[in-house]
């Protein structure tokens, strides 16, 4: 996401609510349901190393990758 960290966001594409025993799943999305969060941090997760060979063709490919995230506090979820 595209917030300052300590800002507050509206999540409005919401695939599913639950609460207890009730859950309700949107096809596919849940309408009217939005969740309201705090971002906490941005950040990088570590690095996956992909590598692949073939055998006896003398030929070998690495790779790496990292995945950017936003870490996010849940502060309400309305139906």
């Amino acid at each position: 996401l595209t917030a300052e960290v300590g800002s507050q966001v509206v999540l409005d594409q919401v695939l599913a609510v639950g609460e207890g025993d009730s859950v309700v799943v949107g096809s596919p999305r849940v309408q009217g349901a939005t969740v309201q969060a705090t971002v906490v941090a941005h950040g990088r997760h570590d690095k996956v190393r992909i590598f692949k060979h073939r055998r006896r063709k003398h030929y070998a490919k690495s790779q790496g990758h990292r995945q950017n995230y936003t870490e996010l506090n849940i502060v309400e979820i309305k139906k």
